[in-house]
């Protein structure tokens, strides 16, 4: 005659079991949806470079805050660097942004038709990130606004005086005003925001933030 029952035994070890795995995965989960805001606010890092390197070509000045940059420069910069980039990694790393978001909150709306950077190939993922204008908006910071500062130290500067500086110099990061100040390479990036987290297998917590440096290379920097 067949058991129609488990066990109290074989309850109690199936509960173990799915604690065990429980504990196993909740961090690999977090671990991916840092992970997925971490390689979002480079990509916005990234656009927002050259949308301040574009800005300082136009003026030959660089602005003294992202505030300045017109919407369309920063639109266009992002659809140019999404199309580069592998677009079933990119769009995994919004998804998980997304996802952690509850399908809720990137900031206000704009129209579509206002922006000309937006056409009828521009897939419907990209569309929808840069019409909510999230591109100036770090992902692992919590609330609406500008996520992003500029370098005080290239304020006003030129083109030709841009151009003679070394190229591991930070232009735009995570920041939580609208400045930060790093004279050069070898100097700590003095207003930079920790804001992201890198899990260990053990649970621990390290924060870092992002530059972008003159060199389009994104940079992290451990909390110090």
């Amino acid at each position: 005659m067949k058991r129609k029952h488990f066990t109290l035994i074989e309850l109690i070890i199936v509960v173990i079991i799915v604690g065990i795995l429980a504990t196993a995965v909740i961090p690999l989960y977090h671990k991916a949806i840092e992970n997925a805001k971490s390689k979002a606010c480079e990509l916005n890092l990234e656009a927002l470079l050259a949308a301040t390197e574009a800005y300082a070509s136009e003026h030959d000045a660089f602005p003294g805050s992202l505030s300045e940059l017109r919407q369309q420069d920063i639109d266009k910069a992002f659809v140019s660097l999404m199309r580069k980039e592998g677009q079933w990694r990119v769009r995994l790393v919004y998804f998980l942004v997304e996802l952690d978001r509850a399908g809720s909150a990137f900031a206000k709306e704009q129209s579509l038709a206002t922006n000309p950077h937006i056409t009828g190939t521009t897939p419907p993922w990209i569309r929808r990130y840069i019409t909510q204008q999230s591109v100036l908006h770090c992902p692992a910071r919590e609330g609406s606004g500008i996520s992003y500062g500029i370098n005080n130290f290239l304020n006003g500067k030129t083109i030709h005086e841009y151009d003679n500086l070394s190229e591991g110099i930070s232009v735009v990061a995570d920041c939580d005003s609208e400045t930060f100040i790093q004279a050069s390479p070898t100097d700590s990036v003095n207003g930079l925001a920790a804001r992201h987290k890198d899990y260990s297998i053990f649970g621990q917590v390290k924060y870092y933030g992002h530059s972008a440096q003159k060199n389009k290379k994104v940079r992290k920097h451990e909390e110090q």
